[in-house]
Formats: C-alpha cells, sequence, structure tokens
C-alpha cells in the first residue's frame, strides 16, 4: 500500500489528472453500483463522525435506492478513521467473509447504531455485539482486530484521502473530480450528480 501511496503522490506532483486519479478505484474498495455508472461517488468517512451517520442514513440510502438501481452512480466507502472506536469499526467492516454485502450490511447497523456503541463505555465490547448479530464469530473478530495488515491498510487509505485528495473533514465526497465537505442532503448531492453527470 505504501508504493500506490507514494505513486499517487508522484501522479499527483506530475500534473496528472485528478479526476483520473480519484476515479481509480482498487481492488480493496468496496462499491456499489456499475463500475461503468456515469458519476462515482467515493465517500471518505469516520463511523464515529455523527455528520458521517447523518449522511449515510439519509443522503447515501436515498443513493442507494434511487441513483445506484438506475445505473447513474458507482458509491465506494473509504475509511478515514478519526480514533480508535472508529478503527475499530473500521476493521469490523472486514471481519468474516469480506464479501461486499457483509460490509456494507455492518457498515448500515454501524451508521444506525452509532450513538449506541460508539459512546459506550467499551466501544470494543459493543461492536463484539454488533459482530455477533452479524455472523461474525468470536474467533473471526478477534483475528480482524488483531490484524496489523489490516490496520495498516485502513490507515494508508486515510493517508491518500488526506495526502492525495486533500480530505480535512469527514464525511468528504470525491465526485468525478470534485471534493466536497459535510453532510450533503440528497437535494444538494443530486445538483452536483447533475452537474457531473
Amino acid at each position: 500500500m505504501a508504493d500506490q501511496h507514494d505513486e499517487l503522490l508522484a501522479a499527483r506532483d506530475a500534473g496528472v489528472d485528478q479526476v483520473a486519479l480519484q476515479h481509480r478505484v482498487r481492488e480493496t474498495d468496496f462499491a456499489l453500483g456499475s463500475p461503468d455508472a456515469p458519476v462515482t461517488v467515493i465517500k471518505y468517512g469516520s463511523l464515529t463522525c455523527p455528520h458521517c451517520a447523518a449522511f449515510h442514513v439519509a443522503t447515501a440510502a436515498q443513493l442507494k435506492s434511487d441513483h445506484i438501481p438506475a445505473g447513474r452512480v458507482q458509491y465506494i466507502h473509504r475509511h478515514f478513521p478519526l480514533n480508535q472506536p472508529a478503527m475499530a469499526g473500521a476493521m469490523l467492516l472486514h471481519c468474516g467473509n469480506g464479501s461486499q454485502d457483509r460490509f456494507f450490511a455492518i457498515l448500515d447497523i454501524l451508521y444506525a447504531e452509532q450513538a449506541d456503541w460508539a459512546a459506550a463505555p467499551d466501544p470494543l465490547d459493543a461492536l463484539r455485539r454488533i459482530a455477533a448479530r452479524t455472523g461474525v464469530n468470536a474467533d473471526e473478530f478477534n483475528a480482524c482486530m488483531s490484524d496489523q495488515a489490516l490496520a495498516d491498510r485502513i490507515l494508508a487509505e486515510r493517508s491518500e484521502g488526506s495526502d492525495i485528495y486533500g480530505v480535512r473533514a469527514t464525511p468528504t465526497l470525491l465526485v468525478n473530480g470534485g471534493r466536497y465537505s459535510g453532510n450533503l442532503s440528497i437535494a444538494q448531492l443530486e445538483t452536483v450528480l447533475d452537474q457531473v453527470g
């Protein structure tokens, strides 16, 4: 991942088209929608960020119900953990079979129940209970939480967001070359979608 990060920095410094860089979908990305969609929305988010949760529950839900099935948008979630509970939550998303369906199902739960687990006296224990509810057994959960390579990959994803794409706050959306920070409403995002795609 460090080599990829260095390559992206070199490309940025050499003046390579930022739109092309931002649309570079990696094999480690979890994406909803067609890779041939005219608009790619990459969201950098932290699982403990209240604005990210609000965006996910409202705006991203509308994207998933209206724009993704219509083939208009490909939606990618990338990690930008702001604290240790967010890091543990990001690691949980990769537990078990690592399927895209499981990733997004757990992501939905983590954002919908953020107020419960992120502020719990023991967030890791709260995540352990969520894992059990979603079919991740105790051994898989413990293996994920101690997987240093996974932790490094998540931190590299955060560094790429910051260093390459200028992510400074969460949520930040990269939409066909443009960067938009904050909890955009569906109306605001649809205005952006209309402008770029």
